[in-house]
């Protein structure tokens, strides 16, 4: 459990099979847990584009969110055909958390990404 009380929270989607550039997943209420991770699932051939993980104050923030860590680039990461990429994040205090694909997706798939921490 983490320091709040608030038990682990299993893997659930917080983007849904996407590919656009600037799709933005579900906003996250990260409060009251320390550890996050992001999982990321390819369907199809994932050549390239990039996913950002960002936080922000609030999960209804409307400005620009603040990005955290080094964004995932697909044409070095591969997720294709069912791989599976874990963007652990650094342990901090995130108020909100959310990916976000910041460059198109490239190739004949899409990724879904999930979410879970403790």
């Amino acid at each position: 459990m983490s320091s709040s009380g608030h038990g682990p929270i299993p893997a659930y989607i917080v983007m849904p099979a996407a590919l656009a550039d600037e799709t933005l997943g579900r906003p996250i209420n990260a409060l009251g847990y320390t550890y996050h991770t992001f999982y990321i699932v390819g369907t199809g051939t994932v050549s390239t584009g990039i996913l950002t993980i960002e936080e922000a104050p609030s999960v209804d923030f409307t400005g620009t969110w603040s990005v955290i860590g080094t964004p995932t680039d697909f044409s070095t990461t591969s997720v294709g055909s069912g791989a599976t990429a874990a963007v652990h994040v650094a342990a901090g205090n995130y108020a909100a958390l959310r990916a976000r694909i910041s460059t198109v997706i490239g190739g004949t798939g899409t990724i879904t990404v999930y979410h879970s921490a403790h």
